[in-house]
């Protein structure tokens, strides 16, 4: 298990972490999704979560490959429809917020499995604020065309974004010390 959960974060934090030498990612995001994925199939047989979870990592394993070659654009351009690179970045956003979805409800199945109560009532908390703060940080671009009110509501909700990120990836690092 402390394996499975190794794998799933250092996955998580190569689909996070962009960094491009001239026009190709160093750290490519498929890779990142395919260690996901590989992750996921130590618990697909167990729970349902990771079953929908692993079929998720796939398909990002697939539709990111062309993210190796194309630098992510800022967050008010991700959300303009007008460039098709823009609507594949907020895509995979899309996708990847799925995924997450399913892997704190598998970090909730497991905890509850191994009786740690409040573990699994603290990933629930997680979650919550996770999916509240990314929805905003996805939605409240949208909206900020003519406001400068709203601008300044959706850059905190970037913010915070990157804040759930790191604290989603130190609670994977719990779940890899959890006792088998």
């Amino acid at each position: 298990m402390r394996t499975a959960f190794h794998k799933i974060f250092w996955g998580f934090l190569l689909a996070v972490i962009e960094i491009h030498i001239y026009v190709i990612d160093i750290l490519p995001e498929p890779v990142g999704y395919f260690l996901i994925a590989g992750g996921l199939i130590w618990f697909k047989e167990t729970y349902k979560e990771a079953k929908y979870a692993h079929q998720l990592a796939m398909i990002l394993v697939v539709i990111s490959i062309p993210s190796v070659f194309i630098q992510q654009q800022p967050i008010d351009q991700i959300t303009t429809f007008g460039s098709i690179w823009g609507a594949y970045g907020l895509l995979i956003q899309i996708v990847n917020l799925i995924l997450v979805y399913f892997v704190f409800r598998l970090l909730v199945a497991i905890a509850i499995q191994k009786s740690a109560n409040e573990l699994a009532r603290g990933t629930t908390i997680l979650f919550k604020v996770y999916m509240v703060v990314m929805l905003l940080a996805f939605i409240l671009p949208l909206f900020s065309v003519n406001s400068q009110f709203i601008v300044s509501i959706a850059a905190y909700a970037v913010l915070g974004g990157l804040v759930v990120e790191v604290v989603f990836l130190i609670w994977l690092r719990k779940f890899a010390n959890l006792e088998e």
